[in-house]
């Protein structure tokens, strides 16, 4: 199945970033970043960009206007005066569909392309920083890969350069010129280490300033707060009000164990990661311990005894739950997307625990962005809550690969079938199988079906769902598409 502009955006974004032309230095000609073709009659064109190397889809982007390669990983790297591999390339051939469908991954074309010739024009900052070869070389014309390696200097180094990446490349015996503008940020990192609440508070409004005043380009800045296992930080963490945040700038805060008694209070604000640290109810059963606004990701964290342990429903959204654990709240998460400011695109939880909650997943709402398709949760144990899923909007929800048990821990359980309450949702249906037969992470855990639950799965997530055909006898799998589009069904025989 196709999937147009939207599905190469998502990929593009695990590699580029896209950076405000009005940040960089002006050129003197304007290049010509993609070519356009036509080809057995359909709008083409050639240039760099992203497509899905696996061939499982067609999505394609290609840079069509002033676009820029962006800082790509790092790590805090001692040998300052070698080029490191940085990222990669590619130069993608794309047919136009139409302004609204975006552009789908033309093959024929792409396999028709030669490269013949690959190299770097400095625009500003430093002029070593980028390279197309260990060695610094910043030409290739022999033994060009397409995607394209780039090299550079670690960015710890404190230099940072802006490029413009050039390719000559033939196809159909017509040769012609492509670009895109690159850049390497130098990456600043600054540590804070708070004993108390007042420290902390403090540390954040610091951040704040600090943010305020960073560069948008050239210069990464990493901020990590990291707490002390040895304290426990006892009332409401608070965002300063002015809390801007920039994709210049990372926020991560680090509990190494750490003791929150209390609640995070993110003021509408986004903090990056969240990680390591227990969250406990000032008094039980009473108030939230991350709520009015975002984090990208929160891991490694536990949460007990809130009214609501995270309340995503105001402001920024908490988008993704890494090996969590959620015990003796009322509500363990709560999602409410009609009501997030921030445009968050995916609402994600995979290997965390629901340990005897009212309700571990209250689900209000969703929005146009944020679909039931992007709403997953996989991989978890629910176990002794009296409600697993509470649903109060119309769509269908995958939470594939997750164990539903009664009992008290992981190691006193036993399997029960999902309880999931549909609250005010005509239209909503929770598809649960394949689950797991014991909890997750436990030895021997494998993915059956449950002849008791409907099971629908999507296609692209078929591939991952290896399941024990021993529970497969006259089961019947529905295959659907991206749209929820039945493609076809596996029936197995009794």
């Amino acid at each position: 199945m196709k999937k147009h502009v939207i599905a190469s955006l998502l990929i593009l974004a695990l590699v580029l970033a896209l950076i405000p032309a009005a940040a960089l230095a002006e050129d003197t000609k304007q290049p010509e970043y993609a070519h356009a073709m036509t080809v057995d009659g359909k709008d083409c064109l050639v240039g760099f960009g992203s497509y899905d190397e696996s061939g499982l889809n067609d999505s394609c982007f290609v840079f069509q206007g002033d676009a820029i390669l962006g800082p790509g990983g790092d790590v805090r790297e001692t040998d300052m005066g070698t080029y490191k591999y940085f990222t990669d390339v590619q130069i993608a051939a794309a047919t136009v569909v139409s302004s609204e469908e975006g552009m789908i991954l033309n093959r024929e074309l792409l396999s028709k392309i030669q490269v013949n010739r690959v190299w770097l024009e400095h625009q500003s900052g430093d002029n070593d920083v980028i390279a197309l070869a260990p060695d610094g070389a910043r030409e290739r014309t022999t033994g060009i890969s397409n995607p394209v390696h780039i090299y550079a200097l670690p960015g710890s180094s404190g230099k940072s350069e802006f490029v413009l990446l050039k390719a000559s490349v033939t196809v159909n015996e017509e040769t012609f010129t492509v670009a895109v503008k690159g850049c390497r940020e130098k990456i600043v990192y600054k540590e804070y280490k708070p004993k108390n609440l007042d420290e902390l508070n403090a540390t954040l409004e610091e951040i704040a300033d600090e943010i305020m005043d960073a560069p948008k380009v050239g210069q990464r800045t990493n901020f990590r707060v990291s707490l002390n296992s040895i304290y426990t930080y006892e009332g409401e963490i608070q965002v300063p009000a002015d809390w801007t945040q920039k994709d210049s700038c990372f926020v991560e805060i680090c509990g190494n164990g750490a003791t929150v008694k209390g609640g995070f209070d993110l003021n509408g604000g986004l903090i990056n990661t969240i990680n390591d640290i227990h969250f406990v109810a000032a008094t039980y059963g009473t108030g939230k311990a991350l709520y009015n606004g975002g984090a990208e990701g929160i891991i490694g964290c536990s949460f007990t005894g809130y009214d609501i342990a995270c309340d995503s429903s105001t402001k920024q959204a908490l988008c993704e739950f890494q090996s969590c654990t959620f015990q003796n709240n009322k509500i363990g998460i709560r999602l409410d997307y009609q009501s997030v400011d921030g445009k968050v695109s995916r609402s994600v939880c995979s290997g965390s625990k629901f340990l005897q909650n009212g309700t571990a997943v209250q689900i209000k709402s969703t929005n146009n962005i944020l679909t039931p398709f992007y709403l997953r949760y996989s991989g978890c144990s629910f176990i002794g809550s009296t409600t697993d899923f509470d649903i109060s909007c119309p769509g269908h929800f995958y939470f594939y690969a997750n164990y539903y048990g009664s009992g008290t821990s992981e190691s006193d359980c036993s399997y029960r079938v999902p309880v999931i309450r549909y609250s005010d949702a005509d239209a909503a249906i929770a598809y649960t199988n394949p689950r797991s037969d014991k909890p997750v992470g436990a030895a021997g855990a494998r993915l059956v079906l449950d002849a008791a639950l409907p099971v629908s799965i999507l296609n692209s997530e078929a591939s991952n769902l290896p399941i024990y055909d021993g529970s497969l006898s006259g089961e019947r799998i529905n295959i659907l598409d991206d749209s929820e589009g039945l493609m076809g069904s596996w029936s197995f025989g009794s």
